[in-house]
């Protein structure tokens, strides 16, 4: 399994740039949403990999802990967590079980990792 859909320089640049990242996977996943309607499961799934590449990368990244600042880490969580359930039934639907169970393991992994830190 490709574990990196994002070219690694592109993705350094989405770490140290954490709001066009968030814009970078908002709008990967309304274009995985928009080809997954259109029955294109293929782009879909591969756009859902960049999306929750990109959500994890924002939630990774080292960013400002300020009050104001709590409540979008706490989309951002809810984003990395949801792109991950949805990424999860595209490869289920898809026979791909092995991959989704790894994307599932993946997404709790790390939300067990980042949770405390924002608690």
């Amino acid at each position: 399994m490709n574990t990196q859909r994002l070219c690694p320089v592109y993705r350094k640049w989405l770490q140290l740039n954490p709001s066009s990242a968030r814009e970078h996977r908002l709008l990967s996943q309304h274009q995985a949403q928009k080809a997954h309607k259109q029955g294109d499961v293929h782009v879909a799934r591969t756009l859902s990999y960049q999306a929750f590449e990109t959500a994890k990368v924002v939630l990774t990244s080292l960013q400002p802990t300020t009050q104001q600042h709590s409540e979008t880490v706490k989309h951002d969580i809810a984003a990395f967590g949801s792109l991950g359930l949805y990424l999860y039934s595209l490869l289920r639907s898809d026979s791909k079980k092995r991959e989704a169970h790894t994307i599932l393991q993946e997404c709790q992994q790390q939300l067990i990792a980042v949770m405390p830190l924002h608690a």
